[in-house]
């Protein structure tokens, strides 16, 4: 089933219209940008809903395919060992034999706590309380405990006995990332116990082999009226570039102000030297310079010192 797009997202898939010589099919396509969106609603594609129909056999055809068997029990034990892989992309888009049934009434992706939120009659289900300076807050709390919420915006809270999450709503749709990374660490936490060491050992055998790896983060606070003004004159010296951090010659500067890498214009320097980067912006909600430092050394003490006479020799300049 395809749904007709009433806008360019870039959290769906696309059913896409595709003709081979005479013959019309579809295609499917992956989540893409915003403009890859635009012109597949401009050439007639629809949202993939995820919506399927076929016959038994079939699905249990593809199992044996593509599984090597279709019973239940033997899946259910070697479920740990089977590929990673979504049905879209290991059935749908390598079948040649479909039909799409374009569907244009109301319809919803609850896929997300932002698109939960936007179905929600109220903004709290469950006992929260939200305070005069909240905005656009939602909150849904199954825990015997009161939740406040003062002072927040465009922001989602879920707490569940399962876990509690806090985030604003655009970055709750990676919430599905941050849980891949911890299944991971413990994936690898298991496959290096098995070989009689922690994760923390193998950490500092890949630091002795590859070499030790820093990142700091450093604010810089410029209050009131003249702060602003001071904040823009420094920003202005390191547009005209830098020679030299902490001895260590720039070998390149990525300007965002202009643009790099296919990214938007933003006010952010890079700078590069042979033992890291230095990464200098304004905030973009309070009166503050920040400074990302990244090292590259051989050892933590060795890296350390590095950024050390770093952030010394950048504090100079502010």
């Amino acid at each position: 089933m395809g749904i007709e797009p009433t806008y360019p997202s870039e959290k769906y898939g696309y059913i896409k219209p595709m003709q081979e010589g005479e013959r019309w099919s579809w295609g499917f396509t992956e989540k893409p940008t915003k403009e890859k969106a635009e012109e597949y609603i401009a050439a007639g594609a629809l949202w993939n809903g995820g919506v399927f129909a076929y016959k038994l056999s079939y699905v249990l055809g593809k199992s044996r395919e593509l599984l090597g068997t279709d019973d239940y029990e033997t899946l259910f034990k070697g479920y740990a060992d089977l590929k990673k892989i979504s049905f879209d992309y290991a059935v749908v888009e390598v079948e040649k034999s479909i039909e799409v049934l374009r569907y244009s009434g109301t319809w919803k992706d609850l896929g997300t706590w932002n698109t939960l939120t936007k179905a929600m009659e109220e903004n709290t289900v469950g006992d929260a309380r939200l305070n005069e300076t909240c905005e656009n807050v939602h909150v849904i709390n199954e825990l015997g405990v009161p939740i406040l919420v003062m002072g927040l915006k465009d922001a989602v809270v879920s707490a569940s006995p399962e876990g509690i999450l806090v985030s604003d709503k655009e970055q709750s749709s990676y919430i599905k990332d941050a849980v891949n990374a911890a299944f991971m660490i413990c994936e690898m936490f298991a496959f290096y116990k098995t070989r009689g060491i922690s994760l923390l050992q193998k950490l500092e055998e890949i630091y002795s082999t590859y070499g030790y790896c820093l990142n700091t983060l450093h604010s810089y606070e410029f209050p009131g009226s003249s702060g602003m003004t001071k904040m823009q004159s420094i920003m202005a010296d390191f547009h005209r570039g830098l020679s030299e951090i902490a001895g260590k010659k720039v070998t390149r500067t990525e300007d965002y102000s202009v643009g790099q890498n296919g990214l938007p214009e933003s006010d952010v320097l890079k700078f590069f030297t042979d033992s890291g980067s230095v990464v200098i912006r304004p905030s973009g909600t309070e009166p503050k310079l920040k400074a990302y430092i990244s090292v590259m050394a051989a050892d933590r003490k060795a890296a350390e010192k590095v950024e050390a006479a770093i952030k010394a020799d950048l504090e100079k300049k502010l």
